[in-house]
Formats: structure tokens, C-alpha cells, sequence
């Protein structure tokens, strides 16, 4: 058989190519199991909400930085979102620094992620945010072993 054009090779070379793989055997590493992370204690120990009295501060807004663990450089472009009844959200400037109106509300949950991190959810009293410049720590979801592996399968030549 005499192939007239390229395209009749390809089609020809996928053909057999897709025959080939429907005979080999495959062989996938067991799925490991995720192990669950309590991301609140670890966010409680390793790396505490903290606040900074600042009179200069409205307390019409809550206002900080995001800073990555370990290093505390400030993290631009993470997602500051502030939950209640409706959700707010922010993202950083190139300094880490975000700038929220306070609702009015008494109690309110300040969560911050960025691609790459934990994500941080603390639940906080408004009356206590006035007048306080907020630093919220990332942990750094690479170094915790946080993200799950991608399973690969090979061919197996038995």
C-alpha cells in the first residue's frame, strides 16, 4: 500500500501508535492519603495575628499588612476578604498593605490567601480593631507539606 499524501502517513503513524498504547500496562503508585491539617492551631502557634495602636487610623477602616513567615517580607496581591452578611475583598499593594471599610457589624471574619500559602481565616471584634494596624502572617503551604502530590503513571514493561 502506497500512502499518497502526508496526511495519510500521520493518520497511519497515530493509528499505530494508539494500538501500541492499548496494549501496555500501566502501573500508578498507591493514592496517598491526605492527612488532615488544623490550619487554625497552626496559624495560633506559628504565627499570631498581632495589632499596633496608630491614632493616625480611622476607625472606619481596618487597615495592615500581609507579611510571608519566616522572612516577614510583605506579600503583594494576596486576597484580604472581610465576611459578614456580604463579602468585601481587597488585594495588596506592592508593599503588603490593604485598607478595608469597618463594617458595622460587632464581629466580623478577616480571611487572607494568597496562590502558594495557607489560607487564614481569624474571627475578630470590630470595637477592637479602631485605631490598629493589623499584621496578618502567611505560612507558606510548600514548606508544611500542604500540597498534594500529582500521582504519575508509567508504563509498565513486564
Amino acid at each position: 500500500m502506497v500512502l499518497e499524501s502526508p496526511l495519510a502517513t500521520l493518520a497511519m503513524a497515530l493509528a499505530v501508535l494508539a494500538a501500541a498504547c492499548a496494549r501496555t500496562r500501566y502501573a500508578c503508585p498507591p493514592a496517598p492519603v491526605p492527612r488532615p491539617v488544623n490550619v487554625d492551631s497552626l496559624y495560633a502557634s506559628a504565627a499570631p495575628l498581632r495589632s499596633y495602636s496608630d491614632t493616625s487610623l480611622s476607625p472606619d477602616s481596618i487597615v495592615g499588612i500581609v507579611l510571608r513567615a519566616g522572612a516577614r517580607s510583605p506579600l503583594r496581591n494576596a486576597e484580604v476578604r472581610l465576611s459578614v452578611d456580604t463579602t468585601v475583598r481587597v488585594h495588596t499593594d506592592s508593599t503588603g498593605r490593604f485598607a478595608l471599610p469597618a463594617p458595622a457589624v460587632n464581629q466580623i471574619v478577616l480571611e487572607t490567601r494568597l496562590v502558594g500559602y495557607l489560607r487564614r481565616r481569624d474571627t475578630l471584634q470590630v470595637v477592637q480593631l479602631q485605631h490598629k494596624r493589623l499584621e496578618v502572617t502567611l505560612l507558606d503551604a510548600y514548606a508544611l507539606g500542604d500540597i498534594q502530590p500529582v500521582l504519575v503513571c508509567v508504563p509498565d514493561h513486564h
